[in-house]
């Protein structure tokens, strides 16, 4: 029997987090008001390092293996995370556009520009054309623009603080001198939005992204507004930590394309800093998939049945403890190969860090997965804390779902998930036991999609040109 190492993660993580927590909340006391709380930026790299080196400890990973590296600070393997996000293509085109024609104009307001902006072409040029008619100089923000003052007093506290976690998980301290060359790459002498005109907007994608972070910890500064533009499809679906400080950490105002009705009673949507955001709603640009009702389901002639099976994203680190090893999901999936013969797969269309098991029949892992799941009986899912369920749970194709103890679901949506999905849990660590269950499923009859209506359509009231004129108004 192999070591359950997956409760343990989360165990961990949830431990790490706390302590991070009150590390910020010391600086919050400490600091000057005019200074930046330095451990708010670095948030998402010290649960980057400190929960990815644990649970690959306690998951026992060789690093000979290719599929791992040692989590350090500043880096994402070999490569460093400063610039490692560009904007868009099509961002850059218009922003060419807006300067040439545009860029002479005088304005008495700015509208700043983060990383990783996920809006459709349409709201796009809504968005210069407000800048135009409301007096907002469009600016894209670079990393020399955002880099921070910080104090020698806060640098050295700082380090001493994390000195004290190195220590007492037992990591090298050779690891803080990572710490200080990322350190002195994200901090000036100068300032720069500090001088900007009285009023902005920043729009920025998720927090994740240290570019995006520093930008936004500078909006009181420039007396600014944060727009963050969601990167969490499963919006009031999921709850995990990591929410606190990548999603809702300064947020003013939240898009997103999540459902009407969500109401959000839970600590992990609001941000480190425990101030409250507004939501605006998005249009749903998959909402021609979504079905009110399902298909039936037969188990007991699941032979003649047409059936997709879409894995999950298995990646080398961690920063929510639902860390798995590649070898272990490999074996999984043999299995399932086992009991299900050659049935579709699916695989994600981004790097993923385990081998393709060609007991499936392998699709394209390009197609669109909205586009080509309506032409199945049945979809199998092992994780749902992600877009590819949400996206899935709105269509009208029966989903099994086989639960493997990694998923980070919101306790009181929970029933509502349990009417969209036939759900099977499995230990995979004691010879897949709970799969023998498969054998009670019978038939599933025609039934109403009651996620839908929460999840996956958007009663939109205002436009997002709209929305923009209200935040503009506001200040």
């Amino acid at each position: 029997m192999k070591k359950n190492y997956l409760q343990k993660n989360l165990k961990d993580e949830k431990k790490i987090f706390y302590e991070i927590l009150k590390i910020y909340n010391k600086f919050e006391n400490f600091k000057k008001k005019n200074e930046y709380n330095i451990v708010g930026v670095f948030f998402h790299e010290l649960m980057h390092f400190f929960v990815s080196n644990i649970c690959q400890k306690n998951s026992r990973v060789t690093f000979n293996n290719n599929n791992y590296y040692v989590a350090k600070f500043g880096k994402r393997g070999k490569k460093s995370i400063i610039k490692s996000k560009k904007n868009s293509l099509l961002i850059k085109i218009l922003y060419k556009l807006y300067s040439i024609f545009f860029l002479k104009l005088k304005f008495k307001k700015k509208l700043l520009i983060g990383k990783s902006i996920s809006l459709s072409l349409k709201n796009k040029i809504i968005l210069v054309l407000f800048c135009l008619i409301h007096n907002y100089r469009l600016t894209l923000v670079n990393f020399d623009e955002v880099k921070i003052i910080l104090s020698k007093k806060l640098k050295l506290y700082f380090l001493e603080e994390v000195k004290k976690l190195l220590i007492k998980y037992k990591f090298d301290l050779k690891n803080l001198q990572d710490l200080k060359i990322l350190l002195k790459k994200i901090t000036t002498n100068n300032d720069y939005l500090f001088n900007q005109p009285k009023k902005s907007i920043i729009i920025s994608g998720s927090l994740g992204n240290i570019e995006n972070r520093l930008l936004a910890i500078k909006k009181n500064k420039i007396n600014s507004k944060l727009l963050v533009l969601n990167h969490l499809p499963t919006f009031g679906l999921v709850s995990y930590r990591a929410l606190k400080y990548d999603e809702f950490y300064l947020t003013d105002y939240y898009l997103t394309q999540r459902g009407k009705k969500i109401s959000v009673n839970d600590n992990n949507y609001l941000g480190i800093d425990n101030k409250n955001y507004k939501i605006i709603s998005l249009e749903n640009k998959y909402q021609k998939y979504t079905s009110n009702y399902l298909k039936k389901i037969n188990f007991n002639n699941l032979q003649e049945k047409k059936i997709l099976y879409v894995p999950a994203r298995v990646v080398r680190t961690s920063l929510i403890g639902d860390f798995i090893k590649s070898s272990d999901y490999e074996d999984w999936q043999y299995f399932l190969s086992k009991q299900f013969k050659k049935i579709d797969i699916k695989l994600p269309n981004k790097q993923f860090y385990y081998k393709k098991n060609n007991n499936f029949n392998n699709l394209n892992p390009k197609l669109k997965l909205l586009e080509i799941c309506k032409k199945y009986d049945l979809i199998i899912l092992d994780y749902i804390s992600s877009s590819t369920f949400s996206e899935i749970a709105s269509t009208n194709v029966p989903i099994l779902y086989f639960n493997l103890g990694r998923d980070h679901i919101r306790k009181d949506v929970k029933k509502l998930i349990s009417s969209r999905i036939i759900e099977v849990k499995v230990d995979i660590f004691r010879s897949y036991k709970g799969f023998e269950t498969m054998n009670n499923l019978k038939l599933y009859n025609y039934k109403k999609n009651k996620f839908v209506n929460l999840f996956s359509k958007i009663s939109t009231q205002k436009s997002f040109y709209q929305n923009l004129v209200d935040i503009d108004e506001r200040f």
